[in-house]
């Protein structure tokens, strides 16, 4: 079996368990040349301020090389056969590997939407594991990703923004930007109701990774707060066979899938826990 290369992985499961994520880390050497060879790419980037004030990182992926992809790969294919990873979800795969980067603007700032609020993805009908791969440094002023630990709100939870809702309620905000008051929250409004010992800060090193499920764990991306700042990251999503991301390249494939979509979509143990949640207002 291939060594693991993450450090205090034997950990993942509990940390998980309490928090809803894990910081790890991985000898930086091979990852630093990978990271080199992207940054050196961005100046020649067209680069989208639409999509920083809509609330999300550009998309780079395209500046992953196959060897890139093959590296992320072989270093995520190990954790595939940790029986924690078969426990939480069916056939337990990579379903995405996307490259960001993110950039000053701001109006994004001032005006603070989706990704860059507090949420919960909702991409499969049960945990998926999200590695956040550091290509630059990590900080505050270039946009720390940060998460909720689950000990203040886990799956059977739902939180909502009791200010955003009624400053949306009376706007005139796109529907786009309305969408907000349903289920996510602001940076004031979440830290101002909980523990800072219970918000994790990923300041972070190239070399430095964090495991998160993003489906039960809330978090939010960072904004980049200073200008001529930025920040690259890789994202290596682990899901299941039922995730929204998965496309079978066969019919054997596709088949499996429909049936447990079908199962897990009405009878699944997640699908039955939102169904009972009730929404509380955090003000």
């Amino acid at each position: 079996m291939q060594k693991m290369a993450f450090s205090g992985i034997e950990t993942l499961e509990s940390g998980i368990k309490k928090d809803g994520f894990f910081l790890s880390a991985i000898q930086p050497d091979e990852l630093l040349k990978y990271a080199e060879q992207i940054s050196g790419q961005i100046s020649s980037l067209k680069l989208d301020s639409n999509i920083i004030r809509s609330g999300y990182s550009q998309d780079i992926s395209h500046l992953l090389t196959p060897d890139f992809k093959n590296y992320l790969s072989n270093l995520v294919k190990p954790l595939l056969r940790l029986k924690y990873f078969r426990k939480i979800m069916p056939f337990p795969r990579v379903v995405s590997i996307i490259c960001s980067y993110s950039f000053f603007n701001d109006h994004a700032i001032k005006n603070t939407t989706h990704a860059h609020l507090w949420h919960r993805d909702l991409d499969d009908f049960g945990p998926q594991i999200k590695l956040f791969v550091p290509l630059t440094s990590c900080s505050e002023a270039n946009g720390q990703f940060s998460a909720l630990s689950t000990m203040f709100a886990g799956w059977a939870d739902y939180l909502q923004d009791g200010q955003l809702v009624d400053r949306i309620n009376l706007s005139n905000e796109s529907e786009y930007v309305k969408s907000d008051a349903i289920d996510r929250l602001t940076d004031k409004v979440l830290r101002s109701n909980v523990a800072p010992e219970l918000i994790f800060d990923f300041s972070a090193s190239v070399g430095e990774i964090l495991f998160i499920d993003t489906n039960s764990t809330y978090h939010k991306g960072g904004l980049v707060l200073e200008d001529n700042s930025f920040r690259i990251m890789v994202q290596v999503t682990i899901g299941s066979i039922t995730h929204s991301w998965y496309s079978p390249k066969t019919i054997w494939g596709a088949t499996i899938k429909k049936v447990f979509w079908m199962y897990r979509s009405r009878f699944g143990k997640y699908v039955r826990i939102f169904k009972k949640r009730i929404p509380k207002k955090l003000s």
